[in-house]
C-alpha cells in the first residue's frame, strides 16, 4: 500500500514538474525536466493520437470499395473520402494538446504532422497544406539552430549565453536537428499539392527531396510515388510509369508493393503493351493479393490475348462464360459480365453488348463502382444508338449509382440534364401517338387490346407477389407480414377510376413504357409495313387484324374476362372527339419542332435535327412553325445537300416572301440587323425586369404591353414577358388577379418552361396564402424566381456533402474588418476554442466587404455554426455591426461566387436549398 501511495506521490511530482515548465525556454530545460515533458507529451496526448490515425487509415482503406474498371486509387484511404471525420477530429484534438502544452518536447513536431496527416484524410486539403507549410518552416534543421541559439542566449546562466553566441556564429546543423519529422512533411504536402491539383508547386518540392542527400529507402520511395501520383492525376501514364517501377522497386511494405504492381499492369494496359501489361499481373498473383484482386488480375489475365489481338473475340466470351459458371466466382460474375460486354462492343454486338450489362445489374449484390459503371456504359450506347429515352434513364441512375468525388460525375450530370427535355419530347410524341392509334381502333379491337393489357398486369401481379413473398420468407417474415404486403391496393394497373392521368407517375401500362412503345413500332411495321399516318386506315385491311400472339394466345386472351368500366378506365385518356384528337396532334406537333431544335442545337446531331424537322413538315403541313422549320432545314441541308438547301430555299420564297426569313435569304446582310434586334430584345427585358424588382410595377407592366407592337414576330421571349406580366400584376392588384394571370402564362403556353414556374407558384399561392397580404409577398419572392431563381441555378450546385465556408455580409464597407475580425477571434475562442477557424476579409465589390470563415465539413456543420451565430447576435461582432447577414457556402460555390460577383444569386440559391 506504501508502495502504490509512493508511486502515486511520484507521478503527481512529475505532473506539477511538466506543467511548471511549459513557458521555459528550450535552452533551460534540460535532464529531468526536459524528459519528464517529454514524457508527458508522449502519452498525454500523441500516443493515443498516433494510434486513432493508424487505426483510422486502416478502416477507411477496408471500407474503400475498388473501381477495377479504372485505374485504381493509389491511396485507397485518400479515395475513401468523406469517412473516418469524427476519428480524425479526435486525433486533432489530442495532437493539439501536446502542441499547446508541451511545444517544448521533442514530440511536437510529430503532433503537429499528425494535425495536417488527420486534415488531410479528411480531405481539408487547405488547412492540411497551412499545417504542413508551418512544419516545414517551423522544423527546418537551419531555423532549429537559429532558435536554439537566440534561447541560450537569453538564459540566465553566463554558460547558457556564450554557448548561444557562439552557435549563432556559425550555425551549422547537428544530428539532432535532422531527426525531426521535416522531411517527412514535405512528402505530404506534395500528395495535398496533388490534390489541390497544384502540380507546379508539387514537382519543386519532389525536385528539392531529389537533391537531399542521404535520403532513407522509404522516403525515396514515397517521393518517386507521389511524383508518379501526380502524373497519374494528368493521365501522362508514359511519366507515371517509370517513376512507379522505381517507387516499387523501394517500397518494402508488400501490400503496397501488390497495389503499385497491378496499377502499373493497368498503365501498360492502357498503353497497349499487351506483354508487359501480363507480366505485371503475373507479379501480383506471386504477391499473394486480397481475393478481388487475385480474381480481377485473373480476369484480366484471360482477357489480355483478346485485347492484343492474339485470341478472338468468340474465343474469349467462351472463357467468360466458363468463369461465370464457376461456383466459386459467383459474387463476381456482375464484373465478368461486364468484361463480356466490352469484348462484345468491341466486336460490334451491341444487343448481346446490352444484355450482358443487363446480366451484370442484376448478379450486382453489393458493389456500388460496379453498378455505376455498368449504368453508366448502357447509357452511353443507347446514346450511340440515339435512344434518348433509355439513355437519359441509364444517365438518372448512374447518378444514384457513382460516387459525387468520381471524376466522371459532372459529366454524367451534363449529358443527363442535356437529354431530359429531349427524353420528355419524345415520350410526349410517343404517348400520343399511341393514343391516337388507340382511337384509330373499333370495339372490337379495343376489347382485344384491353383484354391483352390485363392479362399482362396479371401476370405481373403474380410475379411481384411471388417475389415478395419469396423475399418474406428469406427474411424470416411470419404469415402477418406477407399478409400486409399482398393487401396493398392495386394502384399501377391503369385501371383506376381516374383515368390514366392518375397514375402516370407509376403506371405500368405500355403506353408509358418507351421500351414498349418502340417494341411495338417495330412489331406494327413487321406486320403492317411503313403505312402513312391517316384516320381508320385499317379498314382497307381488316381481314389482316389480329392481335394474338398463336392459339395458345388466343385461349388464355379469351378466358380474360374485362368490365365496361376497366375499359373505360384503362382508356380514359384516350381522345374521344375531334377536339381532343386536334388537342393530341397539337401536342405532337408542338414537341417535333422543339425536338428538332434540340437535336441541333443541344445534341448537334444535324441528321437527327433535320429527320425530325422533315417529319413535321410531313406530318402537320402549313403549321404555324413552318417557316422556320423550312428555315432551319435549308441551314442544315447547305452542309451536306446543296440541292434539298435550293429546294427549301424555294419553299420559304414561295410560301412565307415576306417572313424575315425569306428576307435573309434575299438578303444575306439582314441576318446581322435581325441578330441586333434579339440583342435589343433582351436588353429590352433586361430593362424592364430591372424595373421589377426595384418596384417599378407600372411602368414595367406599360414596356411589357409594348413589347409585341415594337418587337412583331421577332418577340421569340413571350413567356418571359408573360411570367413577368403575372408577377408585376400580383405587386399591383393582389392574388385573385395575380393567379388569373398566372393561369393565362400555363394557358397560352403550356411547352414552357416559364408555365413550370406559373405552375409552381400558383401551386405555392393555394397552399400557403390564405390572404392577398401574402400572395403579395409571394409574388415579391417568387419575382426573382423568374429570372434570379435562373441565374442561381446555372452559377451554383448543391454541394451539401462537399466542405463549406461561411460568409458574414457586413452591411457598410467602411467597417474596419480589422475590428471585425478581432470580435470574430474572440467569439471563436470562446465557443469554437478547438475548430482551428480561419478568418479572412475580401472586399467582393465596391459596395460589399464580409469576412469567409474556413472551414466546416459539410454544410450540416456549416449551418449549425451560422445558427448559433444568429443566436448570439450582440456577442458576435461586439455591436460593431448589427445588420450583418451569415451564411454558409460549398467551396464550389465560394469559387463560382468569386468569379461571378452575384450575391444577390447565390442568396436566392441560399434560401432555395438550405432553408
Amino acid at each position: 500500500m506504501r508502495k502504490n501511495h509512493l508511486i502515486l506521490t511520484l507521478l503527481i511530482a512529475i505532473f506539477i514538474v511538466g506543467c511548471a515548465t511549459q513557458k521555459k525556454t528550450e535552452g533551460e530545460l534540460k535532464g529531468l525536466k526536459k524528459s519528464i515533458k517529454d514524457l508527458n507529451a508522449r502519452f498525454n496526448g500523441y500516443h493515443n493520437a498516433k494510434l486513432i490515425l493508424k487505426e483510422t487509415g486502416v478502416a477507411m482503406a477496408d471500407n474503400y470499395r475498388d473501381n477495377y474498371n479504372q485505374v485504381l486509387e493509389m491511396y485507397k484511404e485518400v479515395a475513401a473520402e468523406g469517412q473516418g471525420a469524427s476519428e480524425l477530429d479526435e486525433a486533432i484534438k489530442k495532437s493539439s494538446v501536446v502542441v499547446s502544452l508541451y511545444r517544448q518536447s521533442k514530440w511536437a513536431d510529430d503532433a503537429y504532422l499528425i494535425v495536417g496527416k488527420s486534415e488531410y484524410l479528411k480531405g481539408d486539403f487547405d488547412a492540411a497544406q497551412e499545417t504542413f507549410r508551418y512544419v516545414l518552416s517551423e522544423y527546418n534543421p537551419q531555423y532549429l539552430v537559429k532558435k536554439r541559439a537566440d534561447a541560450l542566449k537569453n538564459s540566465k546562466k553566463k554558460k547558457d549565453r556564450d554557448k548561444g553566441n557562439k552557435l549563432a556564429k556559425n550555425l551549422e546543423p547537428e544530428k539532432k536537428d535532422y531527426k525531426t519529422i521535416h522531411d517527412e512533411a514535405m512528402v505530404w504536402l506534395a500528395r495535398t499539392y496533388v490534390e489541390q491539383g497544384k502540380y507546379g508547386e508539387t514537382e519543386l518540392i519532389v525536385e528539392q527531396m531529389k537533391k537531399m542527400e542521404e535520403l532513407p529507402d522509404k522516403l525515396k520511395s514515397e517521393v518517386a510515388l507521389v511524383e508518379s501520383y501526380a502524373f497519374l492525376k494528368q493521365k501522362d501514364y508514359d511519366k507515371a510509369i517509370p517513376l512507379m517501377i522505381k517507387a516499387t522497386e523501394l517500397t518494402k511494405s508488400k501490400k503496397q508493393k501488390t497495389r503499385q504492381t497491378y496499377i502499373l499492369a493497368q498503365l501498360y494496359q492502357l498503353k497497349g503493351n499487351g506483354a508487359e501489361a501480363l507480366a505485371n499481373y503475373k507479379r501480383v498473383l506471386k504477391l499473394n493479393p486480397d481475393y478481388d484482386m487475385e480474381f480481377r488480375t485473373r480476369l484480366n489475365i484471360a482477357t489480355n490475348g483478346w485485347q492484343t489481338g492474339e485470341a478472338d473475340g468468340r474465343e474469349t466470351l467462351a472463357t467468360l462464360k466458363r468463369m461465370s459458371k464457376d461456383v466459386k466466382n459467383e459474387e463476381f460474375r456482375d464484373q465478368i459480365f461486364f468484361v463480356m460486354s466490352e469484348v462484345a462492343m468491341k466486336e460490334d454486338q451491341i444487343p448481346d453488348a446490352i444484355g450482358y450489362l443487363r446480366k451484370s445489374l442484376r448478379t450486382n449484390t453489393n458493389n456500388q463502382p460496379q453498378k455505376a459503371d455498368s449504368y453508366l456504359r448502357l447509357a452511353e450506347i443507347y446514346f450511340q444508338e440515339e435512344d434518348y429515352v433509355s439513355s437519359k434513364n441509364y444517365y438518372d441512375s448512374t447518378l444514384t449509382a457513382m460516387d459525387k468525388a468520381d471524376e466522371r460525375y459532372d459529366k454524367v450530370n451534363r449529358y443527363s440534364t442535356s437529354l431530359t427535355d429531349i427524353a420528355k419530347n419524345i415520350q410526349i410524341i410517343e404517348l400520343q401517338d399511341s393514343l391516337l392509334m388507340i382511337k384509330a381502333m373499333n370495339k372490337d379491337e379495343r376489347l382485344v387490346l384491353a383484354k391483352k393489357l390485363k392479362k399482362e398486369r396479371l401476370e405481373a401481379e403474380k410475379k411481384a407477389k411471388e417475389n415478395r413473398a419469396n423475399s418474406a420468407g428469406s427474411l424470416g417474415a411470419g404469415r402477418s407480414g406477407l399478409a400486409n404486403q399482398t393487401a396493398r391496393p392495386q394502384a399501377n394497373t391503369g385501371l383506376s377510376s381516374g383515368g390514366i392521368n392518375n397514375v402516370r407517375n407509376k403506371s405500368e401500362w405500355w403506353a408509358y413504357d418507351a421500351g414498349e412503345i418502340r417494341k411495338g413500332k417495330r412489331d406494327f411495321e413487321k406486320k403492317w409495313g411503313d403505312r402513312p399516318l391517316e384516320d381508320n386506315w385499317r379498314r382497307s385491311n381488316r381481314k389482316d387484324f389480329d392481335f394474338e400472339e398463336g392459339e395458345e394466345g388466343d385461349r388464355s386472351i379469351a378466358r380474360i374476362n374485362v368490365s365496361d368500366s376497366e375499359m373505360k378506365a384503362m382508356f380514359a385518356d384516350v381522345p374521344s372527339n375531334r377536339k381532343e384528337v386536334q388537342a393530341a396532334n397539337d401536342k405532337i406537333m408542338e414537341a417535333l419542332f422543339t425536338l428538332g431544335g434540340l437535336y441541333r442545337d443541344r445534341l448537334e446531331n444535324e441528321r437527327k435535327a433535320m429527320k425530325t424537322f422533315k417529319e413535321l413538315q410531313e406530318r402537320y403541313p402549313k403549321n404555324p412553325h413552318e417557316a422556320e422549320a423550312l428555315y432551319s432545314l435549308y441551314v442544315l441541308a447547305m452542309e451536306s445537300d446543296r440541292s434539298k438547301a435550293d429546294y427549301y430555299k424555294t419553299q420559304i420564297l414561295k410560301k412565307y416572301k415576306n417572313s424575315k426569313y425569306a428576307e435573309i435569304l434575299r438578303n444575306p446582310e439582314s441576318m446581322a440587323k435581325l441578330q441586333e434586334e434579339f440583342a435589343e430584345l433582351d436588353r429590352y427585358y433586361d430593362i424592364t425586369y430591372a424595373l421589377y424588382e426595384n418596384g417599378g410595377y407600372q411602368k414595367a407592366l406599360s414596356r411589357i404591353n409594348a413589347a409585341d407592337s415594337l418587337f412583331g414576330n421577332n418577340n421569340k421571349i413571350r413567356p418571359k414577358f408573360a411570367l413577368l406580366n403575372a408577377l408585376c400584376v400580383g405587386h399591383v392588384d393582389g392574388v385573385e388577379a395575380y393567379k388569373t394571370s398566372l393561369n393565362g402564362v400555363t394557358t397560352k403556353f403550356p411547352m414552357s418552361e416559364e408555365s413550370e414556374k406559373a405552375k409552381e407558384i400558383l401551386a405555392y399561392l393555394d397552399g400557403k396564402s390564405p390572404n392577398a397580404d401574402k400572395g403579395k409577398d409571394a409574388a415579391g419572392k417568387d419575382g426573382k424566381d423568374g429570372k434570379g431563381k435562373e441565374e442561381a441555378k446555372a452559377l451554383f450546385k448543391e454541394k451539401k456533402e462537399e466542405q463549406h465556408y461561411i460568409l458574414v455580409i457586413l452591411s457598410s464597407t467602411e467597417l474596419k474588418s480589422s475590428e471585425v475580425k478581432s470580435a470574430i477571434s474572440d467569439y471563436h475562442k470562446k465557443y469554437h476554442k478547438l475548430d482551428k477557424l480561419f478568418t479572412a476579409s475580401l472586399l467582393l465589390n465596391k459596395n460589399t466587404q464580409m469576412m469567409v470563415i474556413r472551414r466546416f465539413k459539410d454544410a450540416e456543420v456549416a449551418e449549425t455554426y451560422a445558427k448559433s451565430v444568429r443566436n448570439r447576435p450582440l456577442k458576435y461582432l461586439k455591436d460593431l455591426d448589427d445588420k450583418y447577414k451569415v451564411y454558409p457556402i460549398a467551396q464550389t460555390n465560394y469559387k463560382a461566387l468569386l468569379r461571378s460577383k452575384k450575391l444577390d444569386a447565390y442568396i436566392d440559391f441560399y434560401n432555395e436549398n438550405y432553408k
